[in-house]
Parts: C-alpha cells; sequence; structure tokens
C-alpha cells in the first residue's frame, strides 16, 4: 500500500514545487513507483521542471488531467472513479533508463481550463456530487498502484488546499521560510489539519506534519543559527511524531539536529527556470541544494522511520533509502562502546588488586625486617652476656692462681676477645645473609607484581 504525502506551503515562493520535482524523481530512480500530481490547480506547471525529459511536452499539455477528472464528476453524476482510465491522463517520465516516475498534469492547458477552474466548487463536490466518496476512490486506486504519491498543492487557505491538506494526505509535508508569518502560518495549518483530519468519516491513521524550512543563506551563519532555533523550539511537539522514545528522554536526535539536516539552502541559480539539480549535479556535496533534496527523500523512501540516524549516519540513511546493502555502523559504535567499557573496568580491577598486592608486600618486608632487627639485639645481648661472664669467670680464676698465671690470664682474655670479635663478625654476617635473603624474596615479589599487571 503506498503512501500519499502532500508538499504544502502558507506562503508563495519557498520552493515547493522544485523540491516535490527533484524528490519524486529521486525517488523513481531508487525503484519507487512515483505519482507526481500537480494540485494547484490556480498556478499549475509542474510539468516544466521535466520538459528535457519529455520530448513530446507539448502532447503533455494537451492531455487531460486532474481538473478534467474534478470538473467532470460535477457534470456528469454517472461519472464514477472506476469508470476513469488513467494511461488517458498520467504521462510516463523517463530518467537515467528508468519508468517508475508518472505524473499527473492540472489538466488540459486550452481555452477552456480557467473556466473549469473558476467554475468548479469544492463545496458542492462534495455535498452535491459526493465528490468525498470520489475522491476517496481515487486515492484507495493511487495507494494501491503507486509506492508513492506527492501531491503539490495550492498555497494559503483555499477549499483546494484544505482537499490536500485534510482528506487526501497521509504525511503533509510543509515548507517555510524564515519568517513570523510563515513559522505562525504553519503553526496553524498543522493543527487545523490535523484536528479536521480526526473528523473524517473515513478510515484514517493520524496524520503526521513534517516541517521543512526553505531559502537559508547559509553566509548569514549568526541569522541561520537564531531562526533554526527558534524553529526548533516553536515547532518541537510537531517533530515528536517523529523521534522515538520522545516522551521518555531517551530520543537520539532532537529537532534541532533535523532542521540542520533539511534545511533548504538558497542558491541564486536555481531562481531562474525549472532546475532538476539532484539529477543534473546528485547529492554528493553537503553545500548543495541537491544533497537536502536527497535526504528528505531517505526520509519519505525509509517511511519516516530511524530518522535519529540522519544525526551521525546521513550518508547510511540515503542508503537505506536508496535500497543499498549497509552495515549497521550504529550497532557496531555501540558494541565498540562496550567493550571499551569493559576493559576500562578490568584495568581498573587490575590496578585495585596491584594496589593490594604492593601494600602486603610492603607489610610482610616491613615485618620482616622489624623480626631481623629484633634477632640481631637478641643475639647481641645473649653473646654480650656470654662474654661479661667469661671475662668474670677469668678474673676469678686469675686471682686465686695467684701473680704466675697473670700472662696465661692475659692470654686467655686475649683469646677471649678475639673469639668474641668473631662472634660479632659471625652476626654481623647471620644478620647480613637474613637481609640478603629478604631482598631475594623481595624481588621475586616485585617480578610476580609485573607479572600480574602484564
Amino acid at each position: 500500500m503506498g503512501s500519499i504525502i502532500t508538499f504544502y506551503s502558507y506562503k508563495g515562493g519557498v520552493g515547493r514545487t522544485m523540491a516535490l520535482a527533484n524528490i519524486g524523481a529521486a525517488l523513481s530512480i531508487w525503484g519507487k513507483k512515483t505519482l507526481l500530481i500537480d494540485w494547484d490547480l490556480e498556478a499549475p506547471g509542474l510539468e516544466n521542471y521535466f520538459k528535457t525529459l519529455l520530448p513530446e511536452f507539448n502532447t503533455v499539455l494537451k492531455k487531460e488531467g486532474l481538473i478534467d477528472i474534478l470538473y467532470k464528476k460535477t457534470t456528469d453524476p454517472s461519472f464514477s472513479a472506476k469508470s476513469i482510465i488513467w494511461k488517458n491522463y498520467l504521462t510516463q517520465i523517463k530518467t537515467e533508463n528508468n519508468s517508475n516516475l508518472f505524473l499527473l498534469t492540472s489538466g488540459r492547458k486550452d481555452e477552456n481550463y480557467v473556466t473549469k477552474v473558476q467554475n468548479l466548487n469544492f463545496f458542492d463536490l462534495y455535498n452535491k456530487y459526493e465528490g468525498g466518496d470520489f475522491l476517496e476512490e481515487i486515492r484507495s486506486h493511487w495507494k494501491k498502484e503507486f509506492d508513492i504519491i506527492l501531491i503539490d498543492s495550492r498555497t494559503g487557505l483555499t477549499d483546494s488546499s484544505g482537499v490536500c491538506s485534510i482528506h487526501m494526505p497521509d504525511v503533509l509535508m510543509i515548507l517555510f521560510t524564515a519568517t513570523e508569518q510563515g513559522l505562525k502560518g504553519t503553526l496553524d495549518v498543522v493543527s487545523k489539519s490535523k484536528q479536521k483530519h480526526q473528523e473524517l468519516i473515513y478510515d484514517r491513521l493520524k496524520l503526521k506534519a513534517f516541517p521543512i524550512a526553505t531559502r537559508f543563506d547559509n553566509s548569514e551563519l549568526k541569522l541561520t543559527e537564531e531562526w533554526l532555533n527558534k524553529f526548533a523550539k516553536e515547532l518541537n511537539d510537531i517533530y515528536k511524531d517523529f523521534i522515538n522514545n520522545y516522551e521518555e528522554g531517551n530520543n537520539e536526535i532532537m529537532p534541532l539536529d533535523i532542521l540542520v539536516k533539511t534545511k533548504v539552502p538558497y542558491i541564486s541559480f536555481y531562481s531562474y527556470g525549472e532546475k532538476l539539480p539532484l539529477l543534473e549535479q546528485g547529492g554528493s556535496d553537503p553545500n548543495s541544494i541537491g544533497y537536502v533534496y536527497e535526504t528528505i527523500a531517505a526520509i519519505i523512501a525509509n517511511d519516516f522511520k530511524n530518522i535519529e540516524k540522519l544525526k551521525d549516519e546521513r550518508d547510511s540513511y540515503v542508503k537505506m533509502g536508496k535500497g543499498e546493502e549497509i552495515l549497521d555502523f550504529q550497532y557496531y559504535k555501540k558494541i565498540i562502546q562496550q567493550e571499551k567499557e569493559e576493559k576500562r573496568l578490568l584495568e581498573e580491577s587490575l590496578r585495585l588488586e596491584n594496589k593490594k598486592l604492593e601494600e602486603k608486600l610492603l607489610l610482610i618486608n616491613t615485618n620482616k625486617a622489624n623480626q631481623i632487627a629484633k634477632l640481631k639485639t637478641i643475639l647481641y645481648w645473649v653473646i654480650g652476656s656470654i662474654l661479661f661472664i667469661i671475662i668474670i669467670y677469668f678474673i676469678v680464676i686469675s686471682r686465686g692462681s695467684g701473680e704466675t698465671k697473670v700472662e696465661a690470664t692475659a692470654d686467655s682474655t686475649s683469646s677471649v676477645m678475639d673469639t668474641a670479635a668473631m662472634t660479632t663478625d659471625m652476626v654481623d654476617s647471620m644478620a647480613k645473609m637474613a637481609i640478603d635473603s629478604s631482598a631475594g624474596k623481595m624481588m621475586v615479589n616485585d617480578t610476580a607484581v609485573n607479572a600480574i599487571k602484564k
């Protein structure tokens, strides 16, 4: 089932028809069977954008179109939607060897065209000629036969524009410029269209409106920023329909992000004549008007879904609209972020474990040093006590043996002193060995810590 999208503007001169022509051409090239309808009956001319693609252009101007169908319904009660032979009204346009683009003009451009437009009364069409059911049947036929139907609506508040903005569309693409009148008119039309859309007797889903800011002079950076921020604030509620989880605050894109990606720049060259820059220059240059048209075409091709990808993955989003196979870069980005977070947590855990090990090794080494110091102190006390006892012993013996033994006693005393000196050296040696042993264990522990860190 196709989707009907009306391109509407409250004021004229916003580039509405040019945008529709370029976007429609892009969608057809991407494989979407697309129908363009010129519903601007008072100021028609959609066919002029395809003049170079229509070898028999004069024949197209002579072909009957929308006004002829509507007018015939008011003059012939037996005329029904089922009796319309659509091949007599539609013109097929070939773009890049592609035949998916079709055009329904406003009508035959002859001396009777203006009269038909002036005499067509939409109030009578609905109330006298069952025009509501008639248009509903036509609408169903279009949705069945085409993937995308783009309607170029009349500007302002007219019966004709009301049909285009309320009865016919599934989505209302509303274009406006950076003026208070344009912004307020846009808000008013969106509000009234949604309200009237809910009152239709025909089965409908909720009408969505997608705002598009146009004619932005990118050289005026300060003014551009001010107006975009103003638009983002005023149009916030309208953009909610397209942003996932907006109410919960989990949205990955904001209205300002969408405005920045879809604002149509003003380029004076395209103010002259009817051109198709998207077909002529492509959409690769971010500063070009074709780039923005391609972005909007992708939004339509993607059925206004996954619009959050526009923020950081615009090119991938366009490829999705074209039906090209792409990698989900956002998915892989999340996977990489998760891996980075896991690595960070692991490194933090290792750092804490290393710190604990270092503290334990320091405590062990401190305790061993204290134990060695205590051991040396005890050994010195023991050896000192032994030497003291030995000295006292020899003194007592020497006094009891008389003077004849004084020399022997001196020799013995000297021997004892030598022995004490040797003993002291042994204690120092033992203590040194203990310290060296402790240092060796510390080196082993340091090696273990380094291994853990690696």
